[in-house]
């Protein structure tokens, strides 16, 4: 995206914490959902599916769920959309049905394979997620849930160096070790 492009999603969510990691087509959700307000009206759009996973979902859901009311009515989970364009795009979509109010006819529509046809599952509710589930939504947070240590670097093994070897510790352990060689060429090839 261009900057202006980037500013564009960020104005049209009024400028909340996260939204700059925004895909381009979430502000279209955000306008048909403002757009919708005092209707029965129902939308919906072609996306990557991006806006269903990982950050960006709680950022998008969040609004629309909270602010605008939002229920999905029905959705089809990921599929391979391609063009027939020079230089044939491909790209993993998602469509997504709501509206400003809920219904008792929601559908989920699951690809078995990705580039087949759908099939069709009646749900009570469908999450952000795309799943029949409550709507809850997972978010970014840099602080344990209870009372555990902070993690700071995740699975990297150094371990204030304990899970690495000096040369002759290496050398120690393949002599105790012999069958570890192997695992050792093969690091570094």
């Amino acid at each position: 995206m261009s900057q202006f492009q980037r500013d564009s999603v960020v104005k049209e969510f009024d400028n909340i914490q996260g939204a700059g990691v925004l895909d381009y087509v979430t502000a279209w959700y955000a306008k048909a959902a403002k757009y919708i307000q005092n209707t029965k009206a129902k939308v919906a759009f072609v996306s990557t599916n991006s806006i269903v996973q990982g950050e960006q979902t709680s950022i998008l859901w969040g609004q629309m769920l909270n602010r605008y009311k939002i229920k999905i009515h029905f959705a089809h989970r990921t599929f391979k959309w391609s063009n027939e364009a020079k230089g044939n795009a491909a790209v993993y979509c998602v469509i997504v049905g709501f509206a400003n109010y809920d219904t008792n006819n929601k559908s989920i529509f699951e690809y078995e394979d990705i580039k087949g046809e759908a099939h069709e599952l009646k749900v009570k509710n469908i999450n952000p997620y795309l799943v029949d589930a409550k709507d809850i939504l997972i978010t970014k947070r840099s602080n344990p849930l209870c009372n555990v240590p902070k993690m700071f670097k995740g699975s990297q093994p150094t371990d204030g160096g304990n899970f690495l070897f000096t040369e002759e510790e290496k050398n120690e352990f393949l002599t105790k070790e012999p069958k570890n060689l192997r695992l050792e060429n093969s690091l570094n090839h």
